[in-house]
């Protein structure tokens, strides 16, 4: 949907004439559900290393082994690939940005045009993140703070709030790598969400004049400058991606790129190819086999941007008619809310409930923790979208009465569930994780009657 408005005809002739053609292929804003689909594959990956982690206090997980024959396989790697999965939404976040930014552009003017997607963001990203970070903060004084929370004092709290954190740390080279930076776990990425909403109108108005196919090498060599600068610090890229908003741009900027590749050339039947190509890529990376030529965050960026590549084919594929199938899809469409829950849901509910059955095997505990934390949080994620994201995305007003009773009934059983399992992890074990003043009064009664 376009936005209308009146504006001057000689200007708008004028913007008209700068910008770039736009191939049909972008201009018709097909709807693909693939891209859905990868989004609900990557966050899929997101909380498997959570709920993996958290079945040991420290959140290193248990090895995991499969025994073929006489061959045992080491699949604790596949576990521990979330953190990476966190790239491909980077690049998906360029991609589908820079392509809805070009369909507008010459449209209607500039700064209208920055003015409109800064509203579309604040409305897709502010409401649920407030939400559930006034969840969260419920759960730090009811519950306790888990070890790895970031502290509560106002510097910090102001810092996160207004998104201004990987900006503090840009002088500083030894973060507290004990305790996560950002406010609500989990969500240190958006502090570089938010800057790239802010530095991505800068750069398509530095492009306006250069066609799609130009724009698009130009950008993916500007990516480069990613792994060259981590290289010349010397810092790790596991470092630079968590900490700096500066490290994850070229992930940002790879999707760009693709944006402005697809703009500038006519998909091919053979592109479609290059989706099993980049997943090999990908996986073979997550592993440990990396090519000698970049950083694995870079690496990791390039092979997400061959599986969209590979989805924008217009031939039909096996690949891309197994992300179009409706379950995968719809767990894209809760991506977001799955994001802002998970590792929320696997401090307060798994990591309190391993803590209660410590003596399960290891395997069967696993299993526990998929059996109890993926339900809820796919339950938090659709009714927050279902009632709340969705109408936003529409520009309609939520019903704050669904929100209220639906949200919120669901967060206070949330809470009430974490009190209650927390209660009883301490009672089993006096160096459970969360020892406050409530969970330990809430465990005496249980220790009378058990």
């Amino acid at each position: 949907m376009f936005i209308t408005m009146k504006t001057n005809t000689t200007a708008m002739e004028s913007a008209n004439d700068m910008a770039p053609s736009i191939p049909k292929l972008v201009t018709e804003r097909a709807n693909w559900l693939a891209l859905d689909g990868l989004r609900g594959w990557a966050i899929i990956f997101v909380i498997t290393i959570h709920l993996w982690a958290h079945c040991t206090r420290e959140g290193s997980g248990i090895p995991i082994t499969l025994q073929i024959g006489a061959e045992t396989v080491n699949l604790t790697w596949l576990f521990a690939t979330g953190h990476n999965a966190v790239i491909v939404f980077f690049v998906l976040s360029g991609f589908l940005l820079y392509r809805h930014w070009l369909e507008r552009q010459g449209k209607i003017a500039f700064k209208a045009q920055c003015w409109s997607f800064a509203q579309s963001r604040a409305r897709r990203i502010l409401p649920g993140y407030l939400l559930y970070l006034v969840m969260y903060l419920l759960l730090v004084a009811l519950v306790g703070k888990h070890r790895y929370g970031a502290n509560m004092d106002s510097s910090n709290f102001l810092l996160n709030f207004f998104f201004l954190t990987p900006v503090a740390n840009l002088s500083s080279h030894t973060p507290p790598l004990a305790t996560t930076l950002d406010l609500m776990p989990g969500t240190w990425s958006l502090n570089a969400e938010m800057w790239f909403y802010a530095v991505m109108p800068l750069l398509a108005l530095a492009l306006g004049r250069i066609s799609g196919r130009w724009s698009g090498w130009l950008l993916l060599l500007t990516a480069t400058a990613g792994p060259m600068s981590r290289h010349m610090m010397g810092e790790q890229p596991a470092w630079i991606l968590r900490y700096s908003v500066f490290g994850v741009f070229d992930a940002f900027i790879m999707g760009m790129a693709i944006a402005a590749l697809a703009a500038g050339y006519k998909p091919r039947a053979a592109w479609k190819v290059l989706f099993p190509l980049g997943v090999a890529y990908y996986f073979s990376i997550c592993a440990g086999h990396l090519l000698h030529f970049a950083d694995y965050a870079f690496q990791l960026a390039l092979a997400s941007g061959l599986m969209i590549l590979g989805l924008l084919s217009p031939t039909p594929s096996v690949w891309k008619s197994s992300l179009e199938r409706p379950w995968i899809v719809n767990v894209g469409h809760w991506s977001y809310g799955l994001f802002l829950c998970n590792t929320t849901v696997a401090w307060y509910i798994v990591l309190p409930l391993s803590q209660a059955v410590k003596t399960v095997p290891g395997g069967q505990l696993l299993a526990l923790n998929f059996a109890v934390g993926l339900p809820l949080m796919l339950l938090l994620a659709r009714t927050t979208y279902e009632v709340l994201e969705q109408p936003l995305i529409r520009r309609v007003a939520p019903d704050w009465r669904q929100v209220r009773r639906r949200v919120g009934g669901l967060m206070l059983v949330y809470v009430a569930a974490s009190l209650a399992l927390s209660a009883i992890a301490y009672h089993r074990n006096p160096e459970a994780e969360f020892q406050h003043r409530l969970v330990k009064v809430l465990a005496t009664p249980y220790a009378k009657t058990h």
